[in-house]
């Protein structure tokens, strides 16, 4: 009897021990799948399942990536997924518990996350030093995958966006570039000051160009052409004293215009209170020379010049 106990207890034995083999290896290929649905190895792109967006009707894709984490970088969504990519920004993380963002994004772009869903806005192309971008991609990662919705044409605003998996949590975005094509402005230059002789005589104000109707100093413009010399002209003599010109130039990384004011005249001139105005011919109407955005306040000398940002001028 004894020994049928200890044949029992055995059996026992060996079925537990095989059942607790069996729920191992059942718990290692759970653990296997899980890893695997959570590194989601990629080695194409994959159009998501994922809603699109609610603005522009955009279906997020899934792409390959040298991060095993899921993040995913602008130089890889350009080549995974043919689009033309200017300008890469960078990654932003998102804090889940404050509801905001640990870094900002370029001035200009406005981004949102409500509940899971991220939203972004801007006014206009966006200026980054003398050039101007919109939205060609952006990448919504969370978890151990990314979200990549593209735009190839550009876009200035979408909503909708959000992160792949079963709990699509935000945990960093990354905007892409592609250069806004913006045609050159119909700009005019106008110019304002007083001519002052060695004498000590100062001259009324003189203009340049067309004279605007109905303006209160009877300020000219001329259309601005890039190295092209206009006359400045003494108001009651009619007599060429000066030229300005306008030239493009790079100051500092960024595009500027170089305006210089050289006289011309065989009396000796110098020249007082010198006010520019470079923008639209609408900006410039009606508008009084102590109103110009570029001045050289009392000022007195020979050449005069103006240094000017592009993204300065009032457009």
């Amino acid at each position: 009897m004894r020994k049928l106990h200890y044949i029992l207890a055995g059996l026992v034995l060996v079925f537990a021990l095989v059942s607790c083999e069996k729920q191992n290896k059942h718990d290692l290929d759970i653990d296997a799948m899980k890893a695997a649905k959570a590194t989601q190895i990629i080695n194409e792109p994959i159009l998501s399942t994922d809603a699109p967006t609610l603005i522009e009707d955009v279906t997020p894709w899934n792409i390959p990536g040298e991060n095993p984490g899921g993040n995913r970088t602008c130089e890889e969504v350009e080549m995974w997924l043919d689009i033309e990519i200017d300008l890469c920004g960078d990654q932003v993380d998102f804090d889940e518990e404050t509801g905001s963002f640990v870094s900002s994004f370029p001035n200009g772009l406005s981004v949102s996350v409500d509940d899971i869903y991220v939203s972004f806005e801007m006014d206009e192309c966006l200026p980054v030093g003398d050039k101007y971008y919109k939205v060609a991609a952006v990448i919504v990662k969370g978890a151990n995958m990314a979200n990549v919705y593209i735009y190839p044409e550009g876009v200035i605003a979408d909503a909708g966006l959000f992160a792949p998996g079963e709990k699509p949590m935000v945990s960093n975005l990354t905007f892409c570039f592609v250069e806004c094509d913006i045609p050159d402005p119909d700009w005019v230059i106008a110019f304002k000051s007083k001519a002052k002789l060695a004498s000590g005589v100062i001259h009324p104000v003189y203009t340049i160009g067309i004279d605007i109707p109905n303006d209160n100093n009877s300020i000219g413009y001329n259309e601005l052409g890039y190295g092209i010399p206009f006359d400045i002209i003494i108001n009651d003599t009619d007599e060429v004293i000066a030229t300005i010109t306008a030239t493009e130039v790079v100051h500092n990384g960024a595009a500027h215009i170089l305006v210089e004011v050289l006289i011309t005249s065989s009396e000796d001139w110098e020249i007082a209170q010198p006010h520019l105005y470079i923008g639209t011919l609408e900006g410039l109407d009606g508008r009084s020379y102590t109103d110009y955005p570029f001045d050289g306040d009392d000022v007195i000398g020979e050449p005069c010049t103006f240094l000017i940002p592009v993204t300065d001028i009032l457009l």
